[in-house]
């Protein structure tokens, strides 16, 4: 996916690119996610968030794994041509939202608190489920998840979240970083 461009329009300057994947491999992906009692589910639970992720590079299920992969391959070089992914996934990888879950309005932490690194991008793949992805800060801007949907957004300063899921919320989760040694959060910074 050469020459990728961002939506500068909106509250914050996003991609969207629906069937990312061929349907078959979503749909594997769904089908052998881990229940909720996965030993590499870390939970998070409190006024910031209902929700389980993985904390690194967890033994991923294959179709989750091929398209994590895929998803670090994306050719973000004219969008910022010294951002890399992070494949360690620190953060990132699967996260499940369970029926009820959220994610509060909030920016990410913008330094990596084992290297230094300065995020820049996030890429959210949509696997099953509900929760629109809110790209401001009031909730005015979002985006609905369809499975297969990719999810490209810059992050210094961006709000987003996910209001109350009524079912379960399956996604793949890739960041981007550049060695700039700059100065920002090193937390998440909650609305």
């Amino acid at each position: 996916m050469p020459g990728l461009q961002f939506d500068t329009g909106a509250p914050v300057p996003h991609l969207v690119v629906d069937d990312f994947a061929p349907a078959c491999v979503i749909r594997a992906a769904a089908k052998t996610w881990p229940g909720e009692t996965w030993n590499w589910w870390h939970k998070y639970d409190d006024e910031t968030a209902l929700k389980l992720a993985t904390m690194g590079r967890a033994p991923f299920p294959p179709a989750s794994a091929l398209l994590l992969d895929r998803m670090a391959t994306l050719d973000i070089d004219n969008l910022s041509p010294d951002a890399f992914p992070d494949l360690s996934f620190h953060a990132g990888g699967m996260h499940t939202l369970p029926p009820g879950g959220f994610l509060a309005r909030h920016k990410d932490a913008e330094i990596h608190p084992l290297t230094g690194w300065s995020r820049i991008l996030n890429a959210i793949l949509f696997i099953e489920g509900a929760g629109d992805l809110y790209l401001d800060k009031d909730g005015n801007y979002s985006i609905h998840p369809v499975p297969g949907r990719l999810v490209l957004f810059e992050t210094r300063g961006a709000w987003h979240g996910v209001d109350k899921t009524s079912e379960t919320r399956k996604s793949l989760a890739v960041y981007w970083w550049a060695d700039r040694q700059e100065q920002g959060a090193e937390r998440a910074v909650f609305q």
